[in-house]
């Protein structure tokens, strides 16, 4: 077990704890200009779906 997986962890608020983020992309179907999502990892929490949590200030 590291020191990392001691710490208090939260929810990464920039994916929701899915760790990927929606990534919009242009596709043209049946002639039709769309919008196709595909997902990335998020770039907060590095795809893990939460962060360390940091004591109040």
């Amino acid at each position: 077990m590291s020191e990392d997986d001691k710490r208090p962890q939260a929810v990464c608020l920039a994916c929701g704890g899915d760790g990927q983020v929606p990534d919009p992309k242009l596709a043209v179907l049946g002639g039709v200009p769309r919008t196709a999502l595909t997902l990335r990892p998020c770039r907060w929490c590095d795809g893990e779906g939460r962060r360390p949590l940091r004591p109040p200030v």
